[in-house]
């Protein structure tokens, strides 16, 4: 039977309704976002039949770069709001190491008629359906780094709201849904008081033609504005990305999640030369909606109208939290609606902070720059983005790309000396310069200016840490934290630094919290390890780590690891042969951290000094490492140790010679 012309699916207590696009359980809507929806629609109409990952993802995300945990979520997103646990019917079946499979029975609705579906294999069973397996444990070194950005897409049922706004009202739209939340008053409602915290989600286009980044857009331009208001942490960018795609979610999880007072969102249509944008606000903590209005404008002249609306919502909100503006206002860098798309979506690549996402991010930049030569902030983050020199490799090499980058922040600077974005991205290429005092002074000059930064605060955090102030190291991580309390490798970075600074419970307490937000982060096990190692939990390390060289992988790092802990516990001799094992295909040089710490619990500390040094001529190590590592106590008695941190403070920059 043709699934054309299907208007509903029933399956138990559930309707997939595909004319108002919503999920229904009894009666009651079901929160479900857009990629969710879409997902739960093609498992249906391809029930009985196993769908593999590279299907499903090729299939909804139309060859977009993504990444398979992506799916692995919405799987069980999706799990969770059919409420499928083990030993209930099972809706969604897992086929390990290959992909999924709808195995209820499901009646079709086409206008009065319906069909039953024949029986499925399957529908019966009863077996626990869980996610899919995380990776097992692997020895990476690397800080996790942020999720990528969703990818653009389009609904296979288009919804009829209205045509899509062009791209020239990015920014002014933002100013329209400030205008709408100055004129509602919606403070009336119960302001936090002194202080608050605001999430702006990625608008929603009402239209069948999508496009994620228009929605982004519009969230950046109201999230710079409200940044400069004094005591509201408004969560970044980069929070909100993963929120691009969705038509309808749980807003007050989504608040949760974010760690909010409220949350903005909105959506937007432009029909017969208007705008109409409908916004809603949302107390989080007293789980309702404040206000929700429709404004429509003339769509001409759309930038003068955004100056003027933007500046309304920074007073209003302003006043309800009791706040002033701070010295250094928002500025609208561009008026140019292809350079700020072009713009937008350079920085929607650049916050996935990996090696495709740096690379896209370049061109788009590039773009902007070439729309608009006057473009101070698409200078600024194209400067951050080769600053980024490893992971654009394969690209350049590590010299042209820290020129660029310095190139690039001086253009943005001549073009506005107090671009905050143009200061942070200079101070990196100092600091990979060693030139870590001048680093460490822009980054403070950044910060004095847009001092809500979470990427800034998490800077200075390495670089007070590199310093040796580890406390005040934690303090700043945790204040870009709570700006940006999803992200993963900011949890890492904090954990990390809990190592450091001999706090075991504090560690591991941030890397659950990592592990919630990404099951698949590997290296939030690794430190796990590391704090039970810290904790003196040695038998356990050993279990899992043996369990880990079980899988038959070379992994030298699981081996030089696991020597230490065979040294602490008496094992020397089954130590060294598992240190001979780790180096014996290695380069001199790989591993030297790990194989100096290995040799150090053997108290072999010429052997450890060795290693060492041939760590600094080679990868290199971080400073705030050979401060603070535990496991090179060993070797902080020796002479050569100290005057080795304090050649690096010199070669570093972040000493001069004479104050040494």
């Amino acid at each position: 039977m043709s699934e054309n012309n299907v208007q509903h699916y029933d399956f138990g207590d559930f309707r997939l309704d595909l004319v108002n696009y919503r999920l229904l359980e009894s009666g009651d809507p079901v929160p479900l976002t857009q990629k969710s929806f879409e997902l739960l629609q093609y498992l249906i109409e391809n029930r009985g039949r196993v769908l593999k990952k590279d299907e499903l993802l090729e299939t909804l995300w139309e060859g977009n770069f993504v990444e398979e945990a992506n799916l692995t979520q919405h799987v069980y997103m999706l799990r969770k709001a059919l409420k499928q646990k083990s030993g209930d019917l099972v809706f969604i079946e897992t086929i390990p190491k290959t992909g999924y499979r709808f195995v209820a029975p499901v009646q079709t609705i086409v206008g009065e008629e319906s069909q039953q579906d024949e029986n499925l294999s399957g529908q019966e069973s009863q077996h626990i359906t869980l996610p899919d397996d995380f990776p097992h444990f692997t020895n990476g070194s690397n800080l996790a780094e942020p999720q990528p950005v969703p990818a653009v897409q389009v609904p296979r049922r288009k919804p009829t709201f209205g045509i899509v706004p062009a791209v020239g009202s990015v920014i002014a739209i933002a100013g329209l849904l400030a205008g709408v939340i100055y004129f509602s008053g919606f403070w009336s409602g119960t302001p936090s008081g002194e202080s608050g915290s605001i999430a702006v989600l990625p608008f929603k286009q009402i239209s069948g033609e999508k496009d994620e980044k228009l929605g982004l857009g519009i969230a950046d331009v109201i999230i710079a504005k409200l940044a400069n208001i004094e005591n509201i942490a408004v969560r970044p960018t980069t929070s909100i990305i993963r929120y691009a795609n969705e038509d309808s979610s749980d807003l007050f999880e989504v608040g949760k999640s974010l760690k909010v007072d409220y949350v903005i969102e909105g959506s937007i249509q432009r029909e017969h030369g208007k705008v109409r944008v409908t916004t809603q606000l949302y107390s989080v903590a007293e789980k309702k909606q404040l206000w929700t209005e429709t404004f429509d404008e003339e769509y001409s002249d759309i930038f003068a109208l955004q100056d003027a609306i933007s500046e309304r919502i920074a007073q209003k909100v302003a006043i309800g939290f009791k706040s002033g503006e701070r010295e250094f206002p928002f500025k609208q860098y561009t008026s140019d609606p292809e350079a700020y798309q072009a713009y937008s979506t350079g920085l929607a690549y650049w916050s996935q902070h990996t090696k495709v996402g740096f690379e896209s991010a370049i061109v788009h930049l590039e773009k902007a720059i070439e729309k608009d030569p006057h473009f101070a902030l698409a200078y600024a983050y194209l400067a951050d983005t080769y600053a980024h020199h490893t992971y654009l490799s394969d690209v350049m090499d590590r010299e042209k790309a820290l020129r660029l980058g310095e190139e690039m922040a001086n253009k943005a600077l001549k073009l506005d000396s107090e671009c905050a974005e143009a200061k942070a991205a200079k101070a990196l290429v100092y600091a990979t310069r060693k030139r870590g005092a001048e680093a460490f002074d822009l980054m403070k000059e950044s910060l004095r200016i847009k001092p809500n930064d979470a990427h800034s605060r998490h800077r200075i955090a390495w670089m007070y840490a590199n310093r040796g102030e580890i406390e005040t190291a934690i303090d700043e991580m945790k204040r870009a934290l709570d700006l940006d309390p999803q992200s993963t490798y900011l949890h890492l970075y904090l954990a990390h630094f809990y190592y450091l600074a001999r706090k075991p419970e504090e560690a591991d307490k941030y890397c659950d919290r990592a592990l919630e937000i990404d099951p698949n982060a590997a290296e939030a096990r690794w430190r796990k390890l590391q704090v039970l190692e810290l904790e003196g939990k040695y038998d356990q390390v050993e279990t899992r780590l043996r369990k880990t060289l079980g899988y038959g992988e070379p992994n030298p790092g699981a081996k030089l690891f696991l020597s230490r802990i065979l040294a602490r516990k008496g094992k020397d001799a089954e130590a060294k042969k598992m240190i001979e094992a780790a180096l014996a295909s290695e380069p001199a040089g790989n591993f030297g951290l790990l194989a100096s710490m290995a040799f150090a619990s053997l108290g072999e500390n010429e052997e450890a000094f060795n290693k060492l040094e041939e760590a600094l001529r080679t990868d290199g190590v971080e400073l705030f490492i050979l401060r603070h590592e535990p496991n090179l106590d060993p070797l902080r008695q020796d002479p050569r140790f100290s005057a080795l941190i304090k050649d690096i403070e010199v070669s570093e920059g972040w000493k001069p010679k004479d104050a040494v």
